[in-house]
């Protein structure tokens, strides 16, 4: 019989224990090839310069050991690249299972982890793949298995670049009826109107204008009916009537009374209408809205008139109030003042400037000619006149009018010289700016946006506004700055404004602005981008892009109908045709993604090597059609 020394029976010991832990991890890595490894999305997709994705990983049961983990290392690598031999190789992020925390539960169920991860994108990752490698360690002993590294999604999508931004030529939204630029109100026509009330006052228990009112008091009316002021641009105008009547008498004729007088004012503007040529769909802008008042609502203006008069004693207007403020009802109370010796100072003085109809008119300052002040503004603009021969909302709308560009800017700094407002700095870097587009010379365009920024800075300075911030970020993107162009637009959306052009560039911005935001596909800023395109107008970028935010939160049905609105307001753009194809794609409808795809590779040759490698088209690549359309 041979005996072993304790040292040795130890090593042995220790030795099977070791070859036992080998065994375990071997096992591991050798089950790893059932575990179930999934991506969402697959192939990965760009969102916001971020690849996100979620990895959900479930292993075999019985596959974790006890005192043992596995962990999943996931990598990004370059399209077909054997380990070791990579071109570049980004670690992404890892799975790890620790025994312990699944045992014994896991060898009855498949352990499951799902991890969201992400890393910035690179142009080098448009054509690679996720990869992963299993590592199987002991977590007492300093030993590791390991898997063979494995790709599991394809990668990148990069859709989302096709944004068109209105940092980007040709600037703007290119809103149909709207200026590429932002333009602050010129303000002319809305100085010092103010509301004026005309009383037709009648006889006593009668409905009919008298011929001395009509002379002394009609000619406000005329004048407003005249000038056209009473179907104002902005839609339906309103007239308010009042009808009233003096308090002697019964309800009823009292109350009769009033409707008839308002009745008769009203007429009197119809007739007035009439006149003065008022088309038919100038007629159905004016609504007339027409009040009486009973005898009890005549109360407080017969007291005020009460106060008002000067005949009537102190103790004689206490009480008439007392009287028409007792119990009884209002014939009752009325009655009872006829009675008094001072009746008829109420009949002769007071109670006739109650039996009115009244109305209400706008009266605004007597106003040149647009010919007239065009005319002023060249001579001032020339310097044969002074600046104080037009108002500044005068020469700003002069401004506006004239299609000329050199004469706007003249006009313009005719404007700054007045008064040196924030208005005319803006509007006139804003033309500036309009100016630059078009002109071909580099170093004129270059001095006409540098000349416009100066004056947006100046503006600034002098009020902040949404439309100077906007024109600026747009000015800062001409001069080649998009990280300040970007800046000044977000302060824009961030400033807001009630013009409605500036609202609708300020909503396109924001649609842009949210998509560059969105960090995955399902992220709520694709909604919400969107929601703001709704209300950013029919230009051809607004249309575009709601339909690519429409597609990338993949809401195909609605992108299809976007991109066919988008192509029917620009039928030469091949990139609504690829978005058009994309969306195909990813419906399955082969048909119409090549008839789209052919489309637009028609229009715009540089979409061919797009295509060719673009994994929109993966499951497209081996079909003979595919490849014919992209030749």
């Amino acid at each position: 019989m041979k005996h072993y020394s304790n040292a040795l029976i130890a090593l042995a010991i220790a030795g099977s224990v070791g070859l036992a832990g080998c065994n375990s991890l071997s096992q591991m890595t050798k089950m790893a090839k059932q575990q179930d490894l999934k991506v969402d999305p697959n192939p990965l997709e760009l969102h916001g310069g971020v690849v996100s994705f979620k990895m959900s990983a479930k292993l075999p049961v019985k596959m974790l050991k006890k005192n043992t983990e596995y962990e999943l290392k996931v990598f990004f690598v370059n399209d077909g690249a054997k380990e070791g031999q990579e071109t570049f190789k980004k670690e992404v992020g890892a799975i790890t299972f620790v025994s312990n925390d699944y045992l014994p539960q896991s060898n009855k169920e498949e352990p499951r982890i799902e991890k969201a991860m992400s890393f910035d994108y690179e142009e080098q990752f448009e054509r690679g793949e996720l990869a992963v490698k299993g590592f199987a360690r002991s977590t007492k002993k300093s030993k590791e298995k390991s898997t063979v590294q494995m790709p599991i999604a394809k990668g990148v999508i990069t859709t989302s670049t096709l944004i068109k931004d209105i940092l980007d030529e040709p600037y703007g939204l290119g809103n149909e009826g709207e200026g590429t630029f932002a333009v602050l109100d010129h303000g002319y026509g809305k100085e010092e109107v103010k509301q004026v009330y005309v009383d037709f006052n009648f006889e006593q228990g009668s409905a009919k204008l008298r011929s001395a009112e009509v002379r002394d008091k009609g000619a406000a009316i005329d004048a407003f009916v005249a000038s056209k002021m009473l179907v104002g641009k902005d839609g339906k105008s309103t007239v308010n009537i009042k009808g009233s009547h003096s308090p002697e008498g019964r309800e009823t004729i009292n109350r009769n009374l009033a409707d008839q007088r308002a009745a008769v004012m009203k007429q009197y503007y119809l007739d007035q209408m009439k006149k003065y040529n008022y088309a038919k769909e100038e007629l159905a802008k004016v609504n007339f809205d027409i009040t009486t008042q009973t005898l009890d609502e005549t109360l407080p203006e017969f007291f005020s008139l009460l106060d008002a008069n000067t005949t009537l004693t102190a103790e004689q207007k206490k009480e008439i109030k007392n009287i028409m403020q007792g119990k009884e009802g209002f014939v009752e109370r009325e009655k009872s003042l006829q009675s008094k010796p001072y009746y008829k100072v109420l009949m002769d003085e007071v109670y006739p400037k109650l039996r009115y109809a009244r109305t209400d008119v706008l009266q605004g300052p007597k106003q040149k000619t647009d010919a007239e002040i065009a005319s002023l503004a060249r001579q001032i603009a020339k310097g044969e006149k002074s600046t104080q021969e037009l108002t500044e909302a005068e020469l700003l709308y002069a401004a506006s009018m004239t299609p000329d560009m050199e004469e706007k800017v003249a006009i313009y700094g005719a404007a700054i010289k007045k008064n040196d407002s924030y208005v005319a700095h803006n509007n006139l870097a804003a033309v500036q700016l309009e100016m630059a587009l078009k002109e071909t010379d580099k170093a004129k365009r270059e001095k006409l946006v540098s000349d416009a920024i100066t004056h947006l800075e100046i503006a600034k300075n002098r009020k902040e506004t949404a439309e100077v911030n906007y024109n600026l970020g747009l000015a800062y993107a001409m001069k080649g700055d998009k990280g300040k162009g970007e800046q000044a637009i977000n302060r824009a959306i961030e400033i807001g404004s009630d013009n409605p052009a500036t609202l609708r560039k300020l909503n396109g911005a924001k649609g842009i602005m949210l998509m560059k935001q969105a960090k995955s596909y399902d992220d709520k800023k694709y909604v919400e981008a969107e929601q703001a395109f709704a209300a950013a107008g029919n230009g051809h970028k607004v249309l575009f892009n709601k339909a690519l935010a429409q597609l990338l939160h993949r809401d195909y049905d609605k992108a299809m109908v976007s991109f066919d609105a988008a192509i029917n307001s620009a039928p030469n753009d091949g990139l609504s045709y690829y978005g058009k194809a994309i969306t195909a794609a990813r419906k399955g409808n082969a048909a119409e993604m090549l008839k789209a795809l052919k489309k637009a590779i028609e229009l715009n040759g540089d979409l061919r090597a797009r295509a060719a490698k673009d994994l929109e088209f993966i499951n497209y690549f081996n079909s003979t059609e595919f490849q014919d359309a992209i030749r």
